[in-house]
């Protein structure tokens, strides 16, 4: 069934950036498309988009980083995790109180995730890589021409 698959799918990088491009393109669709079933495909779409997101953000974060400051920047990875849904709901009321109703949230929303999904591209791969245990390997790893 593996060979079914292309390559690719099986980065991690690309599948985190796929996912957010995918979150961000159903919370701009959202906000845009008028109609409840259309905006029902396209919520359950982001949702699916960001949560796989989420879900491979821990793996890849923890593969990026060496050794020595691993937990410390996975407790920041948590810790902004939950201050973006301390904020989230103040978004939502920005956007009640512009009369726009829906669309300032979903258009914060999508167009954070899309400028993530699109910011991932830019950080290295980390498949097939052993893990680095130095900030000097981090380093070259990261940047293999500098």
């Amino acid at each position: 069934m593996t060979t079914c698959l292309p390559r690719w799918s099986y980065f991690r990088h690309n599948t985190m950036a796929i996912g957010m491009l995918l979150g961000g393109a159903g919370c701009i669709g959202c906000g845009i498309i008028p109609g409840s079933i259309g905006k029902q495909v396209l919520a359950a779409v982001g949702k699916f988009g960001i949560s796989g997101s989420f879900a491979v953000a821990g793996i890849y974060t923890s593969e990026l980083f060496p050794t020595l400051i691993r937990s410390a920047v996975l407790g920041v990875e948590n810790q902004a995790a939950r201050v973006g849904g301390i904020v989230a709901p103040f978004i939502v009321m920005a956007g009640a109180a512009s009369g726009n109703g829906s669309l300032v949230p979903f258009l914060t929303f999508g167009v954070a995730a899309v400028l993530a999904g699109l910011l991932i591209f830019t950080l290295p791969e980390t498949l097939g890589v052993p893990l680095p245990d130095t900030l000097q390997v981090s380093n070259v790893w990261a940047h293999p021409s500098a």
